[in-house]
């Protein structure tokens, strides 16, 4: 699904399919900031992942819910994380969702809270303050222009970016960055918009996300 936008920007937007992976048995970990850990077999992820760690004793501080990264085949960093002892024993990783790509970011624009105010006040002449109070609290959202391959897989209305838009599923996403490190962006969120231009030149839409829950953003 190479397209021009991809290359030159090289954002990639990534939707999860909610269905956990079988867990990973982890071998060991390194005290260290970040905390890289090893797991028993390859653990299959490309760029990054999302998922919990259980069960590790000694450095106890890789156990909770990450962004995880690959190093290699079977090493992950744990963004984010700050070693606390020397690994002991036990541990395992549990994936939240196979991610896939199904988008080219173009551009983000307004992530966060929207507020809209209106003037209550009685303006003082002299200083020509006024008070504003707010009337409507959008929840988080956040707006994607993207290109739209309507063709590929990963965009259709069966199982793809069009499904969760159509059918309003919160499912999880993430945004990686190109460059070394990668910026991760990890969310949950659903469809609630979705346009698409004329047909002239590269396909594009417009796609705005409302996020359910908390936005975790690392940026290394």
């Amino acid at each position: 699904m190479t397209t021009q936008a991809r290359s030159a920007f090289g954002m990639a937007l990534q939707l999860g399919n909610d269905v956990p992976l079988a867990p990973l048995t982890i071998s060991t970990g390194t005290n260290a900031t970040p905390i890289v850990i090893t797991t028993s077999t390859p653990h299959g992820i490309a760029v990054a992942s999302h998922g919990t760690i259980t069960g590790i004793v000694g450095l106890t501080a890789a156990n909770g819910t990450w962004i995880v990264e690959r190093v290699d085949a079977t090493h992950l960093k744990l963004r984010g994380s700050v070693g606390n002892a020397a690994y002991t024993s036990g541990g395992t990783l549990t994936l939240d969702s196979t991610y896939t790509t199904v988008a080219e970011v173009r551009n983000i624009q307004d992530a966060g809270f929207m507020i809209e105010l209106v003037d209550v006040s009685s303006h003082d002449a002299v200083s020509g303050f006024g008070v504003s109070i707010p009337i409507i609290k959008r929840g988080k959202a956040m707006r994607i222009d993207i290109n739209l391959v309507p063709a590929a897989p990963t965009h259709d209305k069966l199982t793809g970016l069009l499904y969760v838009a159509f059918g309003g599923v919160s499912k999880p996403w993430l945004l990686i960055t190109p460059g070394t490190p990668h910026a991760i962006c990890a969310f949950r969120g659903w469809v609630s918009e979705h346009s698409t231009n004329m047909p002239i030149g590269p396909l594009q839409s417009i796609v705005t996300i409302a996020i359910d829950g908390q936005m975790t953003w690392s940026p290394s």
